[in-house]
Protein backbone atom coordinates (compact mmCIF):
# COMPACT_ATOMS: atom_id res chain seq x y z
CA UNK A 1 0.00 0.00 0.00
CA UNK A 2 1.37 3.38 -1.00
CA UNK A 3 1.81 6.07 1.66
CA UNK A 4 0.07 8.48 -0.70
CA UNK A 5 -2.40 7.24 -3.36
CA UNK A 6 -1.74 7.92 -7.03
CA UNK A 7 -3.31 11.09 -8.40
CA UNK A 8 -3.33 13.16 -11.59
CA UNK A 9 -1.21 12.00 -14.52
CA UNK A 10 -0.04 8.82 -12.77
CA UNK A 11 -3.55 7.72 -11.95
CA UNK A 12 -4.80 8.63 -15.41
CA UNK A 13 -2.13 6.49 -17.06
CA UNK A 14 -2.82 3.52 -14.80
CA UNK A 15 -6.54 3.71 -15.52
CA UNK A 16 -5.93 3.81 -19.27
CA UNK A 17 -3.73 0.71 -19.04
CA UNK A 18 -5.85 -1.33 -16.63
CA UNK A 19 -9.50 -0.34 -17.02
CA UNK A 20 -10.30 -3.17 -19.44
CA UNK A 21 -8.49 -5.81 -17.35
CA UNK A 22 -9.51 -5.07 -13.77
CA UNK A 23 -12.44 -3.70 -11.79
CA UNK A 24 -12.58 -0.20 -10.30
CA UNK A 25 -12.11 -1.69 -6.83
CA UNK A 26 -9.02 -3.64 -7.85
CA UNK A 27 -7.50 -0.57 -9.52
CA UNK A 28 -8.33 1.71 -6.59
CA UNK A 29 -6.70 -0.64 -4.07
CA UNK A 30 -3.58 -1.09 -6.22
CA UNK A 31 -3.30 2.71 -6.53
CA UNK A 32 -3.32 3.13 -2.77
CA UNK A 33 -6.92 4.12 -2.05
CA UNK A 34 -8.40 2.77 1.17
CA UNK A 35 -11.93 3.81 0.23
CA UNK A 36 -13.51 3.51 -3.21
CA UNK A 37 -15.30 6.86 -2.78
CA UNK A 38 -11.94 8.64 -2.48
CA UNK A 39 -10.85 6.98 -5.69
CA UNK A 40 -14.03 8.03 -7.51
CA UNK A 41 -13.58 11.60 -6.31
CA UNK A 42 -10.05 11.79 -7.69
CA UNK A 43 -10.98 10.11 -10.99
CA UNK A 44 -13.84 12.55 -11.44
CA UNK A 45 -11.35 15.46 -11.29
CA UNK A 46 -9.36 14.05 -14.24
CA UNK A 47 -10.21 15.14 -17.78
CA UNK A 48 -11.40 11.98 -19.49
CA UNK A 49 -13.19 11.58 -22.81
CA UNK A 50 -16.16 9.31 -23.41
CA UNK A 51 -15.55 6.61 -26.04
CA UNK A 52 -19.29 6.39 -26.74
CA UNK A 53 -19.47 10.03 -27.75
CA UNK A 54 -16.18 11.82 -28.38
CA UNK A 55 -17.65 15.29 -27.81
CA UNK A 56 -19.00 14.29 -24.40
CA UNK A 57 -17.68 16.07 -21.33
CA UNK A 58 -16.77 14.82 -17.89
CA UNK A 59 -20.32 15.62 -16.87
CA UNK A 60 -21.56 13.03 -19.36
CA UNK A 61 -19.21 10.41 -17.96
CA UNK A 62 -19.74 10.82 -14.27
CA UNK A 63 -23.13 12.48 -13.64
CA UNK A 64 -26.30 10.45 -13.52
CA UNK A 65 -28.21 10.30 -16.81
CA UNK A 66 -31.85 11.33 -16.55
CA UNK A 67 -33.00 7.77 -17.19
CA UNK A 68 -31.29 6.58 -13.97
CA UNK A 69 -33.88 6.54 -11.21
CA UNK A 70 -33.24 8.72 -8.17
CA UNK A 71 -32.49 5.92 -5.72
CA UNK A 72 -29.55 4.66 -7.80
CA UNK A 73 -26.25 5.39 -6.02
CA UNK A 74 -23.48 7.45 -7.58
CA UNK A 75 -21.12 4.48 -7.33
CA UNK A 76 -23.46 2.21 -9.30
CA UNK A 77 -23.75 4.75 -12.08
CA UNK A 78 -20.03 5.46 -12.06
CA UNK A 79 -19.25 1.77 -12.38
CA UNK A 80 -21.24 1.66 -15.61
CA UNK A 81 -19.66 4.79 -17.10
CA UNK A 82 -16.12 3.89 -16.03
CA UNK A 83 -16.00 1.35 -18.87
CA UNK A 84 -16.78 4.14 -21.36
CA UNK A 85 -13.59 6.09 -20.71
CA UNK A 86 -11.82 6.47 -24.05
CA UNK A 87 -8.17 5.46 -24.01
CA UNK A 88 -5.90 8.31 -25.08
CA UNK A 89 -3.08 6.56 -26.97
CA UNK A 90 -1.25 9.86 -27.54
CA UNK A 91 -1.20 10.48 -23.79
CA UNK A 92 0.16 6.98 -23.14
CA UNK A 93 2.83 7.26 -25.84
CA UNK A 94 4.06 10.63 -24.60
CA UNK A 95 3.92 9.89 -20.89
CA UNK A 96 7.23 10.09 -19.03
CA UNK A 97 6.25 6.87 -17.27
CA UNK A 98 6.95 3.68 -19.21
CA UNK A 99 4.97 0.79 -17.78
CA UNK A 100 5.70 -2.40 -19.70
CA UNK A 101 2.82 -4.87 -19.40
CA UNK A 102 1.26 -3.30 -16.30
CA UNK A 103 -0.68 -5.68 -14.03
CA UNK A 104 -2.05 -5.99 -10.52
CA UNK A 105 -0.81 -8.70 -8.18
CA UNK A 106 -1.64 -8.99 -4.47
CA UNK A 107 -3.36 -5.58 -4.65
CA UNK A 108 -0.14 -3.98 -5.96
CA UNK A 109 0.89 -2.55 -9.33
CA UNK A 110 3.59 -4.51 -11.11
CA UNK A 111 5.42 -4.49 -14.45
CA UNK A 112 7.34 -7.12 -16.37
CA UNK A 113 11.13 -6.94 -16.06
CA UNK A 114 11.63 -7.73 -19.75
CA UNK A 115 15.18 -9.02 -19.33
CA UNK A 116 14.86 -11.97 -16.97
CA UNK A 117 12.74 -15.06 -17.53
CA UNK A 118 12.82 -18.80 -17.06
CA UNK A 119 11.38 -22.23 -17.78
CA UNK A 120 9.54 -24.03 -15.01
CA UNK A 121 8.89 -27.78 -14.89
CA UNK A 122 6.14 -29.58 -12.96
CA UNK A 123 5.40 -33.34 -12.90
CA UNK A 124 2.25 -34.06 -14.91
CA UNK A 125 0.87 -36.22 -12.09
CA UNK A 126 0.81 -33.19 -9.76
CA UNK A 127 -0.97 -31.06 -12.32
CA UNK A 128 -3.53 -33.68 -13.30
CA UNK A 129 -4.47 -34.83 -9.81
CA UNK A 130 -3.76 -31.84 -7.61
CA UNK A 131 -6.22 -31.35 -4.76
CA UNK A 132 -4.30 -28.37 -3.41
CA UNK A 133 -3.91 -26.13 -6.47
CA UNK A 134 -6.13 -25.26 -9.43
CA UNK A 135 -3.96 -25.51 -12.55
CA UNK A 136 -6.80 -24.90 -15.00
CA UNK A 137 -5.68 -21.34 -15.84
CA UNK A 138 -1.95 -22.05 -16.05
CA UNK A 139 -0.60 -22.13 -19.61
CA UNK A 140 1.31 -25.36 -19.14
CA UNK A 141 2.50 -27.48 -22.05
CA UNK A 142 3.56 -31.11 -22.24
CA UNK A 143 7.33 -31.54 -22.13
CA UNK A 144 7.83 -33.52 -25.33
CA UNK A 145 9.23 -33.21 -28.83
CA UNK A 146 5.97 -32.08 -30.41
CA UNK A 147 5.52 -29.22 -27.95
CA UNK A 148 9.09 -28.00 -28.33
CA UNK A 149 8.86 -28.03 -32.13
CA UNK A 150 5.67 -25.96 -32.04
CA UNK A 151 6.62 -23.51 -29.28
CA UNK A 152 7.50 -20.21 -30.96
CA UNK A 153 8.87 -18.80 -27.71
CA UNK A 154 11.72 -21.33 -27.63
CA UNK A 155 14.88 -21.78 -29.68
CA UNK A 156 13.61 -25.27 -30.51
CA UNK A 157 10.80 -24.03 -32.76
CA UNK A 158 10.77 -26.17 -35.94
CA UNK A 159 14.28 -27.36 -35.11
CA UNK A 160 14.25 -31.07 -34.31
CA UNK A 161 17.96 -31.28 -33.54
CA UNK A 162 17.73 -28.44 -31.01
CA UNK A 163 14.54 -29.88 -29.54
CA UNK A 164 16.05 -33.32 -28.97
CA UNK A 165 19.15 -31.74 -27.45
CA UNK A 166 16.99 -29.70 -25.09
CA UNK A 167 14.99 -32.79 -24.08
CA UNK A 168 18.21 -34.66 -23.37
CA UNK A 169 19.58 -31.83 -21.26
CA UNK A 170 16.77 -32.31 -18.74
CA UNK A 171 16.78 -35.99 -17.81
CA UNK A 172 13.35 -36.39 -16.27
CA UNK A 173 12.20 -39.82 -15.10
CA UNK A 174 8.46 -39.09 -15.41
CA UNK A 175 6.14 -37.10 -17.72
CA UNK A 176 6.49 -33.37 -17.16
CA UNK A 177 4.82 -30.13 -18.08
CA UNK A 178 6.60 -26.83 -18.61
CA UNK A 179 5.87 -23.13 -18.63
CA UNK A 180 7.78 -20.03 -19.68
CA UNK A 181 7.72 -17.47 -16.85
CA UNK A 182 8.63 -13.77 -16.71
CA UNK A 183 10.23 -11.85 -13.87
CA UNK A 184 8.12 -8.95 -12.57
CA UNK A 185 8.73 -5.85 -10.47
CA UNK A 186 6.47 -4.25 -7.91
CA UNK A 187 6.45 -0.51 -8.67
CA UNK A 188 6.48 2.37 -6.19
CA UNK A 189 4.24 5.45 -6.03
CA UNK A 190 6.54 7.16 -8.56
CA UNK A 191 5.75 4.30 -10.97
CA UNK A 192 9.36 3.11 -10.80
CA UNK A 193 10.54 -0.50 -10.22
CA UNK A 194 10.99 -1.12 -6.50
CA UNK A 195 11.17 -4.83 -5.69
CA UNK A 196 11.49 -8.05 -7.67
CA UNK A 197 8.99 -10.87 -7.27
CA UNK A 198 10.46 -13.77 -5.33
CA UNK A 199 10.24 -17.25 -6.88
CA UNK A 200 7.02 -18.08 -5.06
CA UNK A 201 5.40 -14.89 -6.34
CA UNK A 202 6.56 -15.56 -9.90
CA UNK A 203 4.98 -19.00 -9.68
CA UNK A 204 1.69 -17.73 -8.23
CA UNK A 205 1.47 -14.91 -10.78
CA UNK A 206 1.70 -17.48 -13.58
CA UNK A 207 -0.91 -19.74 -11.98
CA UNK A 208 1.34 -22.46 -10.60
CA UNK A 209 2.37 -23.71 -7.16
CA UNK A 210 6.03 -23.14 -6.30
CA UNK A 211 6.22 -26.25 -4.12
CA UNK A 212 5.28 -28.43 -7.10
CA UNK A 213 8.07 -27.12 -9.34
CA UNK A 214 11.02 -29.38 -10.15
CA UNK A 215 14.50 -28.35 -8.97
CA UNK A 216 15.61 -28.10 -12.61
CA UNK A 217 13.31 -25.12 -13.09
CA UNK A 218 14.88 -21.75 -13.89
CA UNK A 219 13.37 -18.43 -12.85
CA UNK A 220 15.64 -15.50 -13.70
CA UNK A 221 17.74 -16.34 -16.73
CA UNK A 222 18.82 -13.23 -18.55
Amino acid sequence: MYENPLIGEKLKLVIFLLKDKYSELEISEACGYKKIDQFYKEVKSINFQNQVNEISTQFDLFEKPKKIIKDKSFNENFEINFKNIAIDKFFIKNSKYHLNNLNIFKKCLCVVDGEHHGTVFIPSRLVNKSEIWDYSKAKLKDWNLKSLLNDKSLHTYQNEEAANEYLGFHAFVEPMKYLQVEQYWYIDENLEPEKWFDYGEIAEFHGIRFQDCDHQSSWRDG
